[in-house]
């Protein structure tokens, strides 16, 4: 689960995806099972966020996905449907590497880069950024919006908004449109997003029924585009299973 508070620092991944606008904060993992031992808990707490594993894995799926449909002889819109992902997927992959560079650039100054370290919890495997220097930089830097809200946005008579930006939003607008037509889509078929009956043996639940009407959307090139839809809405608490 990522969330701004869990931590005040994140790895260089996960500022990189910040600024990407794919998640708001620290990415914490957390185990299936309420009981956790403090082996187990150990074993969590050392994982760390892997956005480039992520993104290839991505492309790797649209790649395999693209190459089915062909063989399948599917639709050309669903064949370009998947083209459009596999393109945004590549273009959020080489933003990706601009934004590690030029953070990995920032950290190269020492002492006199902005990007802070936070010593207590950086190591051989990872350097940690303070996030209140993260969000000054991002926002000096044109990237983003202030992800800190107290932290006032840097602003000028002239400023006008960078490609880093443009790109950005393009992405977290594309995110936002699956979402919403998921939720949507939830309610079209009768159900109350935050009331999410549990499946019942042997018949398709709500995910599957919404997957299944919005596949040939172009919104969806693959279903594990979808899945990371409704995932993005379980964090966010807007649609939530019903309790028993």
């Amino acid at each position: 689960m990522d969330s701004k508070f869990s931590r005040t620092s994140v790895t260089v991944d996960e500022a990189v995806a910040i600024l990407l606008g794919v998640m708001n904060g620290p990415v914490s993992f957390q185990a299936m099972s309420d009981e956790v031992s403090n082996e187990e808990q150990d074993v969590l707490d050392s994982l760390t966020y892997d956005l480039r594993a992520e993104l290839r894995d991505e492309i790797t799926a649209l790649i395999s996905d693209r190459a089915e449909a062909i063989l399948a002889k599917k639709p050309q819109d669903v064949i370009d449907a998947i083209e459009t992902e596999l393109k945004r997927y590549r273009e959020l992959d080489d933003l990706a590497f601009a934004y590690r560079c030029a953070i990995e650039d920032e950290l190269g100054n020492g002492e006199a880069s902005a990007l802070r370290r936070d010593a207590a919890r950086s190591n051989a495997q990872d350097t940690y950024i303070t996030l209140s220097s993260l969000d000054a930089w991002a926002v000096e830097k044109g990237c983003r919006e202030s992800i800190l809200t107290p932290v006032p946005k840097v602003t000028s008579s002239n400023a006008t908004e960078t490609e880093c930006q443009k790109k950005a939003l393009r992405v977290r607008r594309r995110h936002r449109d699956q979402e919403e037509a998921i939720v949507a889509k939830i309610k079209q078929l009768g159900y109350t997003p935050l009331e999410l009956p549990k499946n019942d043996p042997g018949k398709p639940g709500v995910k599957a029924q919404v997957r299944d009407v919005l596949q040939a959307s172009n919104l969806f090139g693959t279903s594990k585009i979808f899945d990371h839809a409704w995932e993005r809405l379980r964090k966010g608490k807007e649609i939530i299973d019903k309790k028993e």
